[in-house]
């Protein structure tokens, strides 16, 4: 059936395309570092009317788009730290883009479907210098979390000593003979080298204890 009132008829891909910028964009952090940054695009016609009303041409719509992923990169980045950026939560900033994009590409009929940042660089004056401030910041993190094991050993080793003088305290407090008794072949420990000979009598005192577990009472 003929419309005579159709002059023209527009075929539009509803395939999913891709748009890749000449160039890098440049970058400024929060952190006030410069990147120069290589990313993509992947995008589609979800409302042909819509978009023909808005760009009509393909060519049209990747130089719109193209403005969108600059400005969203610079937005969304220009939040971001550096380091996050270069090698830390990429993924989540992708997704940021995207919904950016999104939120103005919907009135052209289009809806991004993915963003990929490809590489983030510093330029070369500044890789030294950033690269330095990471590591700095891991040593840092890394002194940290030792300083906190050495106070968790720290507090664990002076309660197994506290428990061990309470023991002792117990034991003496319930046999005070056996506590001096102790005490005293501690002192011979400590004042004898190893190795040396006592030579004593029968009646002396280091013998009383074992007299008194006799049964007798030392005299």
């Amino acid at each position: 059936m003929a419309f005579p009132f159709v002059q023209q008829r527009e075929v539009y891909d509803r395939r999913i395309l891709d748009l890749a910028p000449s160039g890098k964009s440049e970058v400024v952090t929060a952190d006030q570092e410069r990147l120069e940054v290589d990313s993509f695009a992947r995008w589609r016609i979800v409302n042909p009317l819509r978009f023909y009303q808005a760009v009509r041409t393909e060519a049209r719509a990747r130089d719109r788009l193209t403005s969108l992923l600059e400005a969203s990169l610079r937005r969304v980045l220009g939040s971001a730290q550096s380091s996050d950026i270069i090698s830390g939560r990429r993924s989540a900033l992708m997704n940021s883009i995207r919904s950016e994009m999104n939120r103005e590409a919907s009135a052209l009929g289009i809806q991004v479907v993915d963003v990929k940042i490809r590489a983030a660089d510093l330029p070369p004056a500044n890789q030294e210098r950033v690269f330095e401030r990471m590591r700095s910041e891991r040593q840092q993190a890394a002194a940290s979390v030792r300083a906190g094991g050495d106070r968790q050993a720290q507090e664990i080793r002076g309660g197994a000593d506290r428990e061990r003088a309470k023991i002792i305290a117990d034991s003496y407090n319930q046999d005070p003979d056996f506590a001096a008794f102790y005490r005293s072949m501690q002192a011979y420990e400590k004042a004898l080298p190893a190795g040396t000979t006592i030579v004593t009598t029968p009646d002396s005192d280091f013998f009383r204890y074992f007299k008194s577990r006799r049964g007798g009472n030392g005299e």
